[in-house]
């Protein structure tokens, strides 16, 4: 995400190397370029309200650390994430990824995976996909986890502004279910003090979290450095101990 060119995260220098356990031989002792990132805005992941605390601002410090990188990151609407990357309003993001996707960025390297699907309201439980027909799906938009759900015509979806709203709309008895990553849903959850308004959650997917990059960007030698700090972080495990870590800690 980019907080604005007021919020620039600049990491560089051997003793953050050292600081961060990720040095990399031939590292530049500059930062040698700065990249625009439009990011979910969505605790604990990063908001605005505290633009150095979050998933996303620890994940750029290490991507700093290893490149030499300096990512500026904007709270977005996790509707509109996509269309800035494709139109070059920023250069990448890091969400789920859908194949779908393919015609307007490019797929990037994968960060981690988490599991999404259907967390639904008290009393219901389901055996099966085909028992989602008949329900009223709260969905953030913007929001893919791939076939058959994305692009199924008898689920009833009803498009929301994001994770928040989709939420108080089961909350408040009108969908019976929300979409989205387990990890944030819960998290709201224990926010709106509302875990006992729900009940099982339906998983639908394994879905990865990838990079996810404009067209003329993705062919730079700044793109290839980000993939690879990405891989390097999903390889060693860094990325899931930080998203494990934001999202056990408890709310304020």
């Amino acid at each position: 995400m980019c907080f604005g060119k007021g919020w620039r995260l600049a990491w560089a220098g051997l003793g953050v190397l050292l600081l961060l356990g990720v040095g990399r031989s031939g590292i530049a002792a500059e930062l040698a370029a700065h990249l625009d990132a439009c990011m979910i805005d969505e605790p604990p992941w990063g908001a605005a309200a505290d633009p150095h605390r979050g998933i996303y601002p620890d994940i750029f410090g290490r991507i700093a650390a290893y490149t030499g990188l300096a990512i500026d990151y904007t709270p977005t609407p996790l509707a509109r994430t996509l269309d800035d990357v494709a139109s070059g309003n920023c250069s990448f993001t890091i969400t789920s990824w859908a194949a779908g996707r393919s015609d307007r960025i490019v797929r990037g390297e994968a960060m981690a995976a988490l599991d999404y699907g259907v967390a639904l309201r008290k009393g219901l439980k389901l055996a099966d996909y085909d028992q989602l027909h008949g329900l009223t799906i709260a969905l953030p938009r913007g929001l893919l986890i791939g076939d058959p759900f994305d692009h199924d015509p008898d689920l009833r979806k009803v498009p929301v502004y994001g994770y928040e709203q989709a939420m108080t709309m089961v909350e408040g008895g009108h969908a019976d279910g929300v979409v989205g990553s387990f990890l944030t849903l819960h998290r709201i959850m224990q926010r709106h003090a509302s875990a006992d308004r729900f009940d099982q959650d339906f998983v639908l997917a394994h879905v990865e979290l990838a990079l996810q990059l404009n067209k003329a960007f993705a062919q730079t030698d700044a793109a290839r450095q980000l993939n690879e700090a990405v891989a390097m972080l999903r390889q060693d495990g860094s990325a899931e101990r930080i998203i494990r870590a934001h999202f056990s800690i408890e709310t304020d």
